[in-house]
């Protein structure tokens, strides 16, 4: 069983045949709650991002959807990985990903994405909360990461 499913039962009356007797029954069943597969999509905040991160931006983020681990709401690649899947030029991707970061669409750190559950996720509301925690976590790393010295 997973988040998607949860056991419902139910109570079934029935006649023994050779003793006539009523004969309670319980049935379980797993039903589904959710449908798999769809994200939960803040229009105004997706779409404040896609203008501001200019006409590239559906297929970067489409491909981030795509290749996104719903649980993290994590992408774990590069903006090359980005350039090869969308076949947008590499300077492109790295403009819109900047866009996007500006616009709190997305934080990053070498070689991972996040994007910010206000905007898109696939969770529940408990799941969600946890990845709003994780992403100001997530966020404050990176921007400390980009603060050091190398």
């Amino acid at each position: 069983m997973n988040d998607y499913e949860k056991i419902k039962n139910a109570h079934q009356y029935t006649i023994d045949a050779s003793t006539g007797e009523v004969v309670e029954e319980v049935i379980f069943r797993v039903e589904a709650v959710f449908d798999s597969g769809f994200s939960k999509v803040w229009m105004e905040n997706c779409c404040k991002a896609m203008m501001a991160a200019g006409k590239s931006a559906p297929l970067v983020i489409l491909f981030l959807l795509q290749n996104l681990d719903k649980k993290s709401n994590c992408y774990s690649g590069t903006e090359s990985d980005i350039s090869i899947g969308t076949k947008l030029s590499r300077q492109t991707v790295c403009k819109t990903i900047r866009a996007l970061k500006k616009v709190n669409f997305l934080a990053t750190r070498r070689g991972k994405m996040m994007i910010n559950p206000d905007v898109i996720t696939t969770r529940n509301r408990e799941g969600r909360m946890k990845q709003c925690e994780d992403y100001l976590k997530f966020k404050e790393a990176s921007w400390f990461m980009g603060c050091t010295k190398r």
